[in-house]
């Protein structure tokens, strides 16, 4: 009887989920698309979803968009001011009046406005007596600045008796 019970069951499920069909209609029903979405844009236009910045090449195109390359600052030496050093785990100096480690980039002076495109100047190395700063592919090397030593050396520290 349980048998029975479960074919009866099973054969009301297969029916309820069957797709209703007309009568003679042996073809299964298939569900059909009203409206196709689509998608057009212009021929110029850049696609909408490639990354900002992406351009479209056309094939056989080989002329070359010129592009304004900014002229790189120049940086010198003379440009910074190296009053203090002190060497240790943490190497620290002191470069136009203000504390600096090891990787980190220097400022811009105070009481000045943030520029865009300002040159990002980083200290390389801190060693006894010069700063090695970087700025992409140019390296500069500061010397220590000693205000005494320079006046002391224009009077003649060496005498000649000793």
């Amino acid at each position: 009887m349980n048998k029975n019970l479960s074919f009866v069951t099973l054969a009301g499920i297969t029916f309820a989920l069957s797709p209703l069909r007309a009568e003679g209609d042996n073809k299964p029903l298939r569900y059909e698309l009203k409206n196709k979405s689509s998608f057009s844009a212009a021929d110029n236009s850049r696609p909408p979803f490639w990354p900002i910045g992406w351009v479209k090449r056309v094939k056989g195109d080989t002329s070359v968009t010129q592009t304004t390359v900014a002229n790189k600052p120049v940086i010198e030496a003379s440009q910074f001011k190296v009053t203090s050093i002190l060497l240790g785990p943490p190497s620290l100096a002191v470069i136009n009046g203000r504390a600096y480690g090891e990787g980190e980039f220097l400022k811009q002076p105070r009481g000045t406005a943030p520029v865009a495109g300002a040159p990002r100047i980083r200290v390389q190395q801190i060693a006894d007596g010069q700063v090695m700063l970087r700025y992409e592919e140019q390296s500069i090397t500061v010397a220590f600045y000693r205000p005494e030593i320079a006046k002391r050396g224009e009077q003649g520290l060496l005498l000649e008796d000793r």
